[in-house]
């Protein structure tokens, strides 16, 4: 088969119509001369603090039958091709159809190169039409992989068929293998066939044991020895699996998604791909040939769904074609403007919260917010499928006016008028009813004996009211009243202390034979218990709950009242169901609190699960020390809230090109890369043009951070670049704390002050790339956002030393024989963050390197030599020690690269590479970018 770049590209462009993914390339559909287009992260390298723009993905379908016209009635795909249907682009770059004929082996396949074999090669073999691997006996294993070709993220599928369909003695297993490193270092996706035939999904760390994916049962058909089709693809930190019947349709949705949360994936080895089978102990089945056919691996490039599709035709009307828009999760939460509800509402509308699990549970009977508006006349209803409103029956509240609560709205003050609820119809007996409700009593207190609320029942306990006590006493009590509004059970004071708090207040019945059981519980903003105490009353029954009304009585001055929720079961957890949501999902900033305060990933991973958005991470924080703690949370567009977590940890947010979702980069995860891509550039290995900018554009010299409702904090560096004017900032984060402040402020100044050369805008030429090295070409397409990229071997009379960069976005564009990639960079240099030593043998690149004292070359080294003569007169000598080296040394402006140090005093001789230029006595040595301290 002949390969890219002498050959078109294979890519794969794919619509989702009719239950099945549809190859518009295979088709001979898409007009590749016009090209793939695809645009992610951040168009440019200075633009600040502001978050990426929406990805987007362009091509054209030719539609001179008019099959992919969205409005023509006789295509097949009439109602099928509209906007949002999901689309995903790749590039083939393994396949193997095995339709050659060998024994003791594979050979080498279609793409990909040679197969790399576990064990004897008499037992694999191909036929003409699918390979083949025997196993004369059970408790084996062997397994097959491309060693020639290496990849930080891959999609492999594979068929698999066992020439069986009762599977007898003990089970089987087929898997992908992804990021094989070694016979101890892989993950394989393995399908386990048990003998009673049920299917299991697992992935699992080969090496260390680690489970990442426990086993998921598969379901969606059964086992009858057909060829069954695997999918498993690598992803960041994250590993997806999917199977279905090799002869049907590949669904859209994965069946496992599971992240690898260590932080040993992130800078882990390329690895390559392959299959496995095993055969268990016990097996009676063999011995048997297991037939493997259709392998494929593939670098994805986009997913995303159509966002727009616009029917081009020519001034004859005969040539006809699509094009095609398409866009991701930014887009669409982009699109709307209406704020997500207030935390709490929330929680209580859809019935979610982050502390507890309220699976099994029934939503509220009754739910009003009263969080309204000012100028509003009634109290609107938080539930759609109960949506009638609590009205006002006298007096005028006043709407919006208490804002104690840090997970809502400002909620109202009754101000003496009266508040009632619908008649709740159809609700059955439970012999439990709840009522929830947030309350705020000023330090002076309220009416004594004022009503605050009214439970309606239809047992002979008719009605419950909810009662203040007195000013003096700030306490709460119950008093209840039969069918004829007779009292007939008043309750002990159940909460004290009312005066001068802000809570949720739940009060709880249940019937407990002939008695109503009862308690009130309260729990007030910034606490982490409820307190509260029980009673009885007896003789009395519950019957249906039947409605609620607040301040009755038109008693309630100077108390507030919100949230208030009717149920006719009980949480199990009572008002501490809502701790989170009631304060906003950020308490008090002291360390008791601090466990139940939302970090930046765990508020973007809720956002997005409550927008129906994939979310997976890169480098998943260390929960005891890492993650960033965000402050109460806005109410604001869900986008505006995610990013504002984003901004918080300096981190970065970017759609994902597996699935349609969102990749968070925790901010220190750009810390201290390994590079994905190294580029020589000596070698033509970019593509011109060659500009190195020395601009004003990112640089920043006067940082203030301010924290969002709270401190700020001020820093300035007039020395450590060459400028004269100054270039100030003021960002305000969302941060927990006052104590977060300084270090973010002093780490944008940091990034602000880099003087490192950046290109702007590097172009990569695939096609050459991939002529020169396969492997070239596909370390380019593993590129992903704020990956660390080398250009090396620059000319001297323009750099110092190799370009250390992050690619902050990318513009693509896939064309058949042509595949440019244009990276937007920004220096990576300040990302180098000084690490600790091991006691001995570190080598670590990132190792905190000390600095000596005024330190110059003596006598003159001229170009090519490899020694370099260097003075101390004050201060320490530098390291002789040897794993202290490699050490980068800058000497007079350019770096150069020792490998050893001699000598116990002045001058001290390193040993280095190749000097590009001669050095002159004077010439200042210094450390290379001496590592600095991180947030």
């Amino acid at each position: 088969m002949v390969d890219f770049p002498y050959a078109p590209e294979d890519i794969a462009v794919e619509l989702y119509m009719n239950g099945t993914w549809n190859d518009l390339v295979s088709a001979g559909r898409i007009k590749l001369d016009d090209g793939v287009r695809i645009q992610r992260g951040k168009s440019s390298s200075t633009t600040g603090f502001s978050p990426a723009s929406p990805s987007s993905c362009t091509f054209t379908i030719k539609n001179s039958d008019g099959a992919y016209s969205p409005d023509n009635p006789l295509s097949t795909y009439y109602k099928k091709l509209v906007r949002g249907t999901p689309v995903r682009v790749a590039c083939r770059v393994a396949e193997d159809t095995f339709t050659r004929t060998t024994s003791n082996g594979l050979g080498t396949a279609d793409r990909g190169g040679v197969w790399s074999l576990s064990t004897t090669a008499s037992r694999y073999a191909t036929a003409g039409s699918a390979a083949t691997i025997s196993f004369a006996t059970a408790n084996n294993t062997a397994y097959a992989y491309q060693g020639s070709q290496l990849y930080a993220s891959h999609d492999v599928a594979v068929t698999f068929t066992f020439p069986f369909s009762n599977v007898t003695g003990a089970g089987v297993s087929a898997a992908v293998i992804l990021g094989w490193v070694s016979d101890t270092d892989y993950f394989v996706a393995r399908l386990n066939i048990s003998a009673a035939e049920v299917m299991t999904l697992d992935v699992t760390h080969i090496g260390t044991g680690d489970t990442i994916t426990s086993a998921t049962t598969v379901s969606s058909f059964a086992f009858t020895g057909q060829a069954i089709r695997m999918r498993a693809q690598l992803a960041g930190q994250t590993i997806r699996t999917r199977v279905w019947l090799a002869a049907s349709a590949e669904p859209a949705d994965w069946l496992t998604e599971d992240s690898y949360a260590f932080d040993e994936l992130l800078d882990r080895a390329k690895g390559s791909a392959g299959f496995r089978v095993n055969v268990n102990a016990s097996n009676t089945n063999v011995p048997f040939s297991v037939t493997v056919d259709d392998w494929e691996v593939r670098s994805n490039r986009y997913a995303g769904s159509i966002t727009t599709l616009e029917i081009q035709t020519d001034v004859t009307g005969k040539e006809i074609n699509t094009y095609v828009e398409c866009g991701g999760p930014r887009r669409r939460l982009g699109q709307g403007s209406s704020p997500v509800d207030s935390p709490l509402k929330h929680a209580q509308s859809s019935f979610t919260t982050t502390l507890f699990s309220l699976t099994g549970s029934s939503p509220h009977l009754q739910y009003f917010p009263c969080e309204d508006a000012a100028g509003s006349t009634q109290f609107a209803s938080g539930l759609t499928d109960a949506p009638d409103a609590m009205i006002v029956a006298s007096g005028t509240p006043q709407f919006a006016t208490d804002s104690s609560f840090p997970g809502s709205l400002p909620i109202a003050k009754p101000n003496v008028s009266r508040w009632f609820g619908p008649r709740v119809v159809g609700a059955s007996a439970t012999g439990e009813a709840q009522l929830l409700f947030c309350m705020t009593v000023p330090q002076a207190g309220e009416v004594d004996a004022a009503t605050l609320a009214q439970i309606q029942l239809s047992g002979t306990a008719g009605f419950v009211d909810i009662v203040y006590g007195t000013a003096s006493s700030g306490r709460l009590y119950l008093v209840f009243y039969d069918q004829g509004r007779a009292a007939v059970h008043t309750s002990s004071s159940l909460i004290t202390g009312l005066n001068g708090t802000s809570g949720m207040f739940s009060v709880e019945l249940t019937q407990d034979g002939a008695d109503i059981d009862y308690r009130a519980d309260g729990l007030q903003v910034g606490q982490l218990s409820a307190g509260g105490s029980p009673g009885t009353c007896t003789g009395r029954t519950i019957g249906t709950v039947r409605g609620v009304y607040a301040t009755p009585y038109a008693q309630v001055t100077a108390c507030s009242l919100g949230h208030i929720a009717l149920r006719n079961d009980i949480l199990s957890n009572g008002v501490l169901t809502f701790l989170t949501p009631l304060n906003g999902y950020s308490f008090p900033d002291t360390p008791t609190f601090e466990i139940f305060t939302e970090a930046t990933f765990q508020r973007i991973e809720r956002m997005c699960a409550e927008n129906e958005v994939p979310f997976t991470f890169i480098r998943r924080p260390n929960i005891e020390t890492d993650w960033t703690d965000v402050g109460t949370q806005p109410v604001a567009t869900a986008l505006s809230i995610i990013d504002e977590s984003v901004a918080a940890d300096l981190a970065t947010l970017y759609e994902d090109r597996d699935i349609e979702g969102f990749v968070y980069r925790y901010g220190r995860s750009r810390w201290n890369q390994d590079a994905v891509l190294t580029v020589d550039i000596a070698s033509g290995q970019l593509a011109p043009p060659f500009k190195i900018p020395k601009d004003d554009q990112a640089l920043l010299n006067d940082v203030e951070v301010k924290r969002k409702d709270g401190s700020a904090v001020r820093v300035t560096d007039d020395d450590s670049i060459a400028v004269a004017s100054r270039y100030d900032t003021s960002v305000t984060l969302n941060l927990w704390s006052d104590t977060q402040l300084a270090d973010r402020a002093y780490w944008l100044l940091h990034v602000g002050t880099a003087d490192d050369p950046r290109y702007p805008s590097m172009e990569l030429n695939l096609a050459r790339a991939a002529r020169d090295s396969t492997q070239l070409y596909l370390d380019m397409l593993a590129v992903d956002i704020d990956d660390r990229v080398v250009a090396d071997n620059p000319n001297a009379l323009v750099l110092g030393a190799d370009l250390d960069l992050l690619a902050v976005g990318y513009a693509e564009v896939l064309a058949g024989k042509a595949h440019t990639l244009t990276l937007a960079c920004t220096p990576g240099g300040p990302y180098a963050v000084a690490e600790a030593a091991g006691t001995t043998g570190d080598t670590n690149t990132w190792l905190c390197r000390i600095d000596t004292d005024s330190s110059s070359v003596t006598g003159t080294s001229v170009a090519g030599v490899t020694t370099l003569k260097v003075k101390t007169p004050s201060g320490p000598l530098w390291t002789t020690t040897a794993d202290d080296f490699p050490l980068y040394l800058n000497v007079g402006g350019i770096q150069v690269r020792a490998t050893a140090c001699s000598g116990s005093t002045n001058p001290q001789t390193f040993t280095v590479d190749a000097l590009p230029t001669s050095r002159t006595t004077g010439d200042d040595v210094s450390v290379w970018h001496l590592p600095v301290l991180g947030f």
